[in-house]
């Protein structure tokens, strides 16, 4: 999490067409099943799907030549797919997001905190390692995906909320209190944490 990264074959991409083609990427990285046509129009059109209508076929096309610069005109692209009114990333050649790596720690330590609590601290660790700032932190993007980006702050202050009490209970002050200053640092003022 924190600011938003694309890396290609080892390389970032530090240059966007169009602004919008970066914010197209990103909802279609919170969307494993993709978003509608209808939903990415009025998203790009800052509530008005009409408007976005035409900001959407400008902006996927200069996510393609982004994504995939030697791309034919009006050619398929290899991560990003378009069918019947929806859009989505191929998940076959998207492999990672840091998104997906999170909430996947998360459910793995959610999943064993009651009868494995060591591993719940391995997997809950792994998602903290991961929240390295809001969700999307980033000029262009950061006016978009509050829902998305609150749940993550609140999912990344519960779990270090679980293991600051793990660690109490085991007698480790040091510990539950490291957890509590990272959850600090997340939400300040999160009570809940």
């Amino acid at each position: 999490l924190g600011a938003f990264d694309i890396i290609l074959n080892g390389i970032p991409i530090a240059r966007w067409a169009r602004r919008k083609a970066k914010l197209i990427i990103a909802a279609l990285a919170l969307a494993p099943k993709g978003v509608t046509h209808y939903e990415l129009a009025e998203l790009l059109g800052d509530g008005d799907p009409a408007s976005g209508d035409a900001i959407l076929r400008m902006s996927y096309s200069a996510l393609k030549r982004t994504l995939e610069p030697d791309l034919a005109p009006r050619a398929a692209s290899s991560y990003v797919w378009h069918a019947d009114g929806r859009y989505g990333l191929d998940w076959h050649k998207v492999t990672d997001t840091d998104f997906g790596k999170f909430n996947a720690a998360i459910a793995a330590g959610d999943l064993a905190c009651v009868k494995a609590p060591l591993d719940a601290v391995a997997a809950y660790e792994e998602a903290v390692q991961l929240y390295r700032g809001d969700l999307f932190d980033d000029d262009d993007l950061r006016d978009y995906f509050e829902e998305a980006r609150q749940a993550c702050r609140e999912r990344a202050t519960r779990t270090l909320g679980w293991l600051a009490e793990f660690h109490q209970g085991r007698g480790d002050s040091s510990g539950a209190e490291e957890a509590l200053v990272r959850a600090f640092a997340i939400a300040p003022l999160d009570e809940a944490a």
